[in-house]
């Protein structure tokens, strides 16, 4: 295609004899039918300089080009006479370009008498005609005149006047021509240069017609601005390099999501439908009526009026009262006491705890209520409805006062506090003279659980007062002289300077004494100074952080319990770990799950833990490990039981 214009410009070279093109300047009584003279008559035209011509060669016969070379739907419209004013010359209409053609680039490179201005705001180079030439140019009619046909010359217009905005319309630079040892790039489906007046037309272009393709590609979005005027810089410069910094981070960020993805797929979160559910095995030595409504029957409550006795809390007692739980009188509990033992909806097993505090005393309930959930009524966790949960609830708090009994002179007598005929302010803790004690003489525990049921309302209220009023509960049926008897130290308290429980309060509820340490049996410091432990097995686990630092040692009364439920001491806070595998009480299996549970930790799903004994490598003393090694908590808890455990979140996020 290139050779076939080189011969097309070369045969019009020389038909034309080498004359420069020049523009002229017409009189204002030129019409658009002067510019269809021949080139002798328009040399004859009005010149104020000479103009030199060029030689002529030799006219070689030219050969008519291919069809179909330019495109014949590039043609030239001529103007009507409502478009020039009286006063101003006509001028050539140029037909508006397409999105297509204005999208394109042509570069013309020519020799000296042709200028190419750059415009960094425009998208192509216009070309300036020089000053020198005015005589107006059109080839003798050839194969290409004849496929374009006559077209009229162009004037120049006054140079105090502006187009209009049909006049303003500019072809893209690079027509189809060229000067001789100049070289021509240009588009074959423009048309012709045509010569232009001396001050240079910029095209109006329309919203769409400022499309840069590499924009789009690059996502910059060029196309739907319109072009800045000439001369003023563009308000927002295109950031090439930085657009090609953002994609590789978009690549990076892709590649990591990715790979998270992958990895969280291949350690996906272990539910609780494939933990092992072997309930089976355990001896219950209590049955209590699970599937009680929500009142006790007349008849029965009718007996227990019988056999409870009610009286007030005198102000001299709840002096005693608070003076062991909190050294003194003056003292009461933190707002964050304020609550009863209630459910989130999240885990239909967790009781909910609002803020820090009672936490020991919720997770002894949360222990107890699993126990008759698992062991006793032998049903998955997941399939306990409302009803249930209150009677198992029920259940829990029965358990913890009864063994609070076992352990007292009178071992079939305990006693339920619930606040008294003047209701205490419902928004603040509830203190000791604000309430009655019922105290009941019982033969069998079903009775105990009938008369927790009867006044189950005041311990399962959501702004109540539950928490509080199991341990006055406890207190009194432990009583005041025998938990001090049961302490290393008299001036220990029930509750730490925090407002947390102590080992004190936690041992009465698991082994029902007051006893300060956890070690197995009692230990003679010498000078007669002699340290209690625990006694004997308890039902429910107690596991704690403390070993893993060295402070002290657990025993097996309390790391083996009858059911495998624990309660856990992290960091002065209490959770509850517990399996649904009875067998891990008989044996040490090489792989087993632990379920953790957190009542403060706003769980929205199951953490199951799995646990390989023997096959942990790292440092197990926390005193020597690093604090990069970033060991969860959790973690060293268990390894205090089973040697060397290794823990594996299963795609959980380990709690630190």
């Amino acid at each position: 295609m290139l050779d076939i214009l080189c011969d097309f410009l070369i045969i019009q070279r020389d038909v034309t004899g080498g004359v420069d093109i020049a523009s002229s300047q017409l009189s204002e009584t030129a019409t658009t039918a002067s510019s269809t003279s021949t080139l002798g008559k328009a040399g004859a035209a009005e010149q104020p300089k000479k103009v030199t011509a060029i030689p002529a060669k030799k006219p070689v016969e030219a050969k008519p080009p291919p069809a179909n070379w330019f495109d014949q739907s590039s043609s030239i419209s001529k103007p009507s006479n409502d478009d020039f004013d009286d006063e101003s010359e006509a001028s050539e209409v140029i037909p508006k370009q397409t999105k297509k053609e204005a999208s394109k680039t042509t570069t013309a490179v020519v020799e000296d008498d042709w200028d190419i201005e750059d415009d960094p705001s425009s998208q192509a180079g216009y070309i300036k005609m020089p000053q020198k030439a005015r005589g107006a140019f059109q080839a003798p009619p050839t194969g290409v005149n004849q496929q374009f046909g006559n077209r009229p010359s162009t004037a120049v217009p006054s140079s105090h006047q502006q187009q209009k905005p049909q006049q303003q319309e500019a072809w893209s630079s690079g027509g189809a021509g060229a000067m001789k040892g100049g070289f021509l790039s240009s588009n074959l489906q423009s048309n012709p240069p045509i010569a232009g007046p001396k001050k240079r037309v910029i095209p109006k272009q329309t919203k769409n017609d400022d499309v840069d393709e590499l924009d789009d590609l690059m996502g910059f979005g060029g196309g739907q601005q319109e072009q800045p005027p000439i001369g003023k810089k563009p308000a927002q410069e295109r950031d090439t390099l930085g657009f090609l910094k953002k994609s590789e981070e978009e690549k990076k960020r892709k590649e990591e999501e990715k790979k998270s993805a992958a990895m969280q797929k291949g350690a996906a979160y272990k539910q609780l439908s494939e933990v092992n559910h072997n309930l089976a095995g355990y001896q219950a030595n209590t049955s209590y009526p699970y599937t009680l409504g929500q009142n006790v029957p007349a008849s029965i409550r009718q007996n227990l009026q019988q056999q409870i006795k009610v009286d007030p809390i005198s102000q001299s007692e709840s002096n005693e009262i608070k003076k062991l739980l909190f050294k003194s009188a003056s003292s009461n509990f933190h707002d964050s006491w304020h609550q009863g033992f209630y459910f989130d909806n999240s885990i239909k097993y967790g009781i909910y705890q609002k803020e820090g505090g009672p936490c020991g005393i919720l997770a002894a309930v949360q222990a107890y209520f699993l126990k008759h959930l698992l062991y006793h009524t032998q049903t998955k966790i997941t399939e306990v409805n409302r009803e249930q949960r209150e009677n198992l609830i029920a259940a829990a708090i029965t358990d913890i006062l009864i063994q609070a009994s076992s352990e007292t002179d009178n071992a079939s007598r305990l006693t339920i506090v619930i606040p008294s005929s003047s209701q205490p302010n419902p928004k603040q803790p509830i203190q000791p003279h604000q309430c009655q004690k019922l105290t009941l003489n019982f033969s069998n525990s079903q009775t105990v659980f009938y008369a927790v049921k009867d006044n189950l309302s005041y311990f399962i209220q959501q702004e109540g007062h539950g928490a509080i009023l199991l341990v006055y509960s406890v207190i009194q049926t432990r009583g005041i002289r025998n938990i001090l008897d049961d302490m290393d130290m008299r001036e220990n308290s029930l509750l730490t300077e925090h407002g947390y429980a102590s080992q004190e309060l936690i041992n009465i509820i698991l082994i029902g004494k007051a006893t300060s340490n956890v070690f197995d049996g009692d230990k003679d410091m010498g000078d007669n100074f002699i340290i209690k432990g625990i006694h004997k097995q308890s039902d429910i686990g107690f596991l704690t952080l403390f070993e893993a630092y060295g402070y002290f040692q657990v025993g097996q009364y309390l790391k083996n319990p009858r059911v495998p439920i624990w309660i856990v001491c992290s960091e002065s806070h209490y959770s509850v770990l517990f399996s649904t595998d009875f067998t891990l009480t008989q044996k040490r299996p090489a792989q087993f799950d632990l379920i953790y549970y957190d009542e403060l930790a706003r769980q929205e799903d199951d953490i199951v833990l799995t646990v390989k004994p023997g096959l942990y490598k790292g440092e197990t003393d926390l005193q020597k490990a690093k604090a990069s090694d970033m060991i969860p908590p959790i973690d060293a808890v268990i390894r205090t039981k089973w040697d060397l455990g290794l823990v594996s979140w299963n795609g959980r996020q380990p709690i630190l």
